[in-house]
């Protein structure tokens, strides 16, 4: 049995041998399927189904703070909250807490350098089954008592940028905000991060304070971290959410001042990271198992078109004896042998580009760099390969059976096909042009997309700002009056560079990125319900030219004053948006707000203006609804984290060094990081729309290439079964224009056949909502018009060239055709 099916396979390579440019054309053109299907499977089977990082995933939860009176689900975490909620429930194997990423500086050597760092309970590493290169993790001794155990887990990436992977680095000691830290451990190069962030260097939870504010552990107002946990065997993520939520609620029973209306969200680690960009991936999963039909397709009618040419041969190995059972087993062979090769080849093209394909990308676990194109994905795309083959080989297959073979064997020269098969043939062309349709259209779609959020307008001039982020935890200005004297001088210094018009201070988040929350308490709201005094809003300490340097006009009221200084009454700065929501008759001017739930101890500030809202939360939430945003004078409340604004109308050349020499100027020990355009950062946040444009964009050109090649070899075949007929007409009188227009017309009628098809198919899948990107209701006519347009010419083409070559023949020539 073996023997024979190595004999098949050789006749069948043989076969393939004698046609050799039919052949290069079916293993490219299935190989492009197959290869874009591997590479968009292989990563949607790692993002949504399997963690390459993680121990047993599935059982992972991540436990925030939620308020669902305001539909707020995925917020911060108390670290008191969190000790609460893990001594009082007995849902979870382990529970512990992470801080989102917050900068650290590394004071050794002579210029600072800020690093990213996440501060974690000492079984964080444990709970998550992570493995270091060397070294060990956290002690639970270390992480019990504040500041007294000064031990740091370095990234691999950073061991090796920094220190040369020197073999003796857990011997060496390094400088954080000028507290020395010994080295007790190397991460494996896979993990950088929980929330796949670039964390340079892991600290104990009971650090932080040293770092951050000294009632971070205890202060339950204050929201900075996250926690993670891992089920019990016997438990579930409803029963998680219903324990915990029985703590939240006694929580806000004893803590009503920072507790009220705190309720608690568990989501598994896979809906937190993936939920957001699901849909488009299994969107660009489905256009590629509709290229891979398209490639089917074209190869089908490749294969029925050179079945004609074969039908003699066929007919003869059948005089000479040859089974039925045989020639099936023959004809089978041939076409799975096309799809093993096209499939060998798909694949390797699939391992050789993933990688830098999914660099291009921000979905975790990108960031893991787990081994996409694994002993799974190569094992079903090989029997994938068998199936397709055993499938486009069908047509042919049943052309070669149905045929006559005494008829075939007292003709020669080329045949036709029969009318079935003719019209099988042209029901191919409609398929092809309609999935070539509806895959350019949604290919199209997502790159509209992409550029939407990149160009978006955040309402202010993104192409003329700069933002440079810098930071004061390690600078020598310690009391709250020389930070603010030290952000004044910075802003003088840098407003002088040659090509900044105007320069500001904003913390601690830069647009269009601010996301740093907070609860304001309205005073004449007091007198209705506890909960309808206070809402959330985003804050920001920005200094008195912020609001000229962005371009946010006055509404009403002042901005901000040099005076208004530590020693000054309290004043805040409100969005448009804010105000008309808290005073929808007007009046905002005189009202006082305070931070802070109803009974939080903090002093009353006075409305003292109203400026146009912009659009801070980045390209994600534009047009999600209005920005609540309250701005604070910085020089009255200055924070230690912040970012210098420039208005720049051309970005001035080494403006990166001259910061950093100005700034150093002024502080040496002060970093200045995250240099770029507001344009750049928008880009920056919409990497994940370019990677799913990308990804559907492969596919819509893989389409449109083989859309290209299978009408072309279709119709340029049914043009020359017409050859002679075509001489008959132009020896009679035909003109060679009438004789094309005739042709062209007939190819044509089938491409609109297919192009009334796609259009039937975009827009009964649009009217399914879960199959299309949340941000599209409709068809674009635009895009519609284009995909169209572009489907169209390539049709056109696939009819005219073939066309006027047959017409270019002399008529006597093409009488002599058979």
């Amino acid at each position: 049995m073996l023997q024979d099916l190595i004999r098949a396979i050789r006749r069948a390579l043989r076969a393939h041998r004698r046609t050799p440019g039919f052949t290069a054309v079916a293993v490219v053109t299935f190989a492009l399927g197959l290869g874009a299907l591997a590479v968009i499977y292989g990563f949607v089977r790692w993002t949504l189904f399997i963690s390459a990082t993680f121990e047993e995933p599935q059982r992972l939860a991540m436990v925030v703070s939620s308020q669902p009176q305001r539909d707020a689900y995925r917020l911060s975490v108390s670290y008191a909250d969190f000790l609460d909620w893990r001594e009082q429930t007995g849902v979870f194997e382990a529970f512990e807490a992470v801080s989102n990423r917050r900068p650290v500086v590394l004071t050794d050597g002579d210029q600072p350098e800020l690093l990213g760092a996440e501060f974690v309970s000492s079984g964080y590493f444990d709970l998550l089954g992570l493995q270091l290169h060397s070294g060990r993790g956290f002690f639970a001794e270390e992480d019990r008592t504040v500041g007294t155990h000064p031990v740091v887990v370095l990234s691999h990436e950073y061991w090796q940028r920094r220190f040369g992977g020197d073999p003796d680095i857990l011997e060496r000691t390094v400088s954080l905000n000028h507290i020395p830290h010994q080295v007790v451990g190397v991460m494996a190069p896979s993990y950088r991060g929980i929330m796949w962030e670039k964390v340079e260097i892991w600290l104990p939870m009971h650090m932080a304070p040293l770092f951050l504010k000294p009632d971070y552990l205890e202060n339950r107002g204050i929201h900075w971290h996250m926690t993670v946990a891992r089920l019990a065997d016997d438990a579930t993520f409803d029963q998680a959410h219903e324990a915990l939520n029985s703590v939240a609620t006694e929580l806000e029973r004893l803590y009503p001042s920072t507790n009220r209306g705190y309720r608690v969200a568990v989501y598994s680690m896979r809906s937190l990271y993936f939920d957001y960009v699901a849909q488009d991936l299994w969107v660009s999963l489905i256009g590629a198992l509709v290229l891979l039909l398209l490639c089917c397709v074209n190869i089908a009618a490749l294969l029925l078109i050179r079945g004609v040419r074969r039908m003699r041969e066929t007919a003869v190995r059948r005089a000479l004896g040859a089974k039925r059972r045989q020639l099936v087993f023959d004809l089978q062979m041939e076409s799975v042998t096309l799809g093993v090769l096209g499939g060998l080849l798909g694949l390797a093209l699939a391992k050789l580009f993933i990688g830098p394909l999914v660099a291009e990308g921000t979905i975790p676990p990108v960031s893991f760099a787990p081994n996409y194109i694994d002993s799974h994905v190569l094992a079903l795309g090989l029997g994938a390969s068998v199936v397709c083959g055993l499938v486009f080989g069908l047509p042919a297959l049943v052309q070669a059976l149905a045929a006559d073979p005494n008829r075939h064997l007292r003709q020669s020269g080329l045949k036709t096909l029969s009318r079935p098969f003719r019209l099988g043939l042209n029901a191919m062309i409609t398929v092809e042009v309609a999935l070539s349709l509806v895959l350019l259209f949604f290919a199209g779609q997502n790159f509209s997309t992409f550029a939407d959020l990149r160009d978006a307008d955040p309402g202010f001039p993104a192409d003329e700002l700069m933002a440079a982020r810098v930071d004061l935890q390690s600078s020598s200005a310690e009391e709250l009056d020389q930070v603010a004297r030290l952000y004044s001088q910075m802003e003088v210094a840098v407003e002088a560079l040659p090509g900044v018009e105007t320069a500001a201070l904003v913390g601690p988040n830069a647009p269009p990125q601010v996301n740093f929350y907070t609860d304001i308490t309205v005073e004449d709201r007091l007198g209705e319900s506890i909960d309808d005094a206070s809402l959330r809003a985003y804050r920001q300490y920005v200094s008195p030219g912020y609001f000229q340097t962005l371009g946010l006009d006055l509404v009403e009221g002042r901005v901000f004053r040099d005076s208004d200084t530590l020693d000054s009454p309290g004043v805040v700065v409100l969005s448009e948006a804010l105000a008309d929501l808290l005073w929808p008759d007007g009046g905002a001017l005189g009202q006082r707000v305070h931070r802070g739930k109803p009974d939080a101890d903090f002093p009353w500030l006075e409305v003292v203006g109203v400026v146009r809202t912009a659009r801070n939360r980045g390209v994600r939430n534009l047009g999600q609804g209005a920005d609540l945003d309250i701005y604070f004078p910085l020089y009255q409340d200055p924070v230690r984290q912040a970012s210098l604004v420039l208005h720049t109308p051309e970005v001035p050349t080494g403006i990166s060094a001259q910061l950093r020499e100005v700034i150093g100027g002024l502080d040496p020990a002060v970093p200045i990081y995250e240099v770029s355009t507001l344009r750049e950062a928008l880009r920056n946040q919409a990497a994940d729309s370019w990677f799913v444009a990308v990804v559907t964009g492969l596919s819509a050109t893989i389409a449109a290439l083989v859309a290209a090649i299978g009408l072309y070899g279709i119709l340029a075949y049914g043009v020359r079964q017409r050859t002679a007929e075509l001489g008959v007409r132009m020896a009679l009188g035909a003109s060679a224009r009438s004789v094309m227009s005739t042709v062209v017309a007939r190819g044509m009628a089938l491409v609109g056949v297919g192009l009334a098809l796609g259009l039937a198919l975009i827009y009964s899948v649009t009217a399914l909502a879960d199959l299309v990107p949340a941000n599209r209701d409709s068809p674009d006519p635009v895009l519609v018009g284009l995909a169209v347009s572009v489907v169209a010419l390539i049709s056109f083409l696939a009819v005219y060239l073939p066309a006027r070559r047959a017409v270019l023949v002399e008529p006597t020539v093409a009488l002599r055709h058979d």
